[in-house]
């Protein structure tokens, strides 16, 4: 092999081991997490169940005056049951495919069903300048879909993620 073949493989192994050994890489790279599956509604509906836990969930994104809010039409909030949930954003999140994707929608005003891996934080609130009473911080999105102008998701086939 030539010295410029096993330059080029030692830097292909060097990568790799970059990889693996780089938290932040993995992080993003992994997409066989170990995170409980979690319909929004139950996630806000237990909060203390999962609180400060990472839980997998799918819910609708929507960009509002001072902040992006985290919703499923399923279960509305009421004067009762405040579900209001703020998203806060790690700095990185629009570095990826999908964080593009969805920070593009928000440019234009757009709601999207977001498909994420993150953390609930079900109790210190209020959070934000909207007075969320929930937090979600997403770590991996999964999956991005505009809602259609009318209100009603597009459909999407495959999204649930099997336990």
């Amino acid at each position: 092999m030539s010295q410029r073949g096993r330059k080029g493989d030692e830097m292909r192994i060097m990568i790799a081991l970059a990889l693996v050994f780089v938290p932040g890489i993995a992080v993003t790279a992994n997409t066989d997490s170990q995170a409980p599956v979690v319909s929004f509604c139950e996630m806000v509906s237990a909060p203390e169940k999962y609180d400060k836990k990472v839980v997998f969930t799918e819910a609708l994104m929507s960009p509002g005056e001072h902040s992006v809010i985290f919703y499923d039409p399923q279960c509305t909030p009421t004067q009762e049951n405040n579900v209001s949930t703020q998203i806060s954003f790690p700095e990185s999140w629009n570095s990826t495919k999908l964080g593009k994707k969805l920070s593009d929608l928000f440019r234009h005003d757009r709601t999207a069903r977001v498909q994420a891996e993150g953390i609930f934080y079900g109790s210190g609130g209020p959070y934000g300048p909207d007075v969320a009473r929930f937090r979600f911080v997403p770590q991996q999105i999964t999956a991005v879909e505009a809602v259609s102008k009318r209100g009603t998701p597009g459909r999407v086939e495959d999204w649930r993620r099997t336990p």
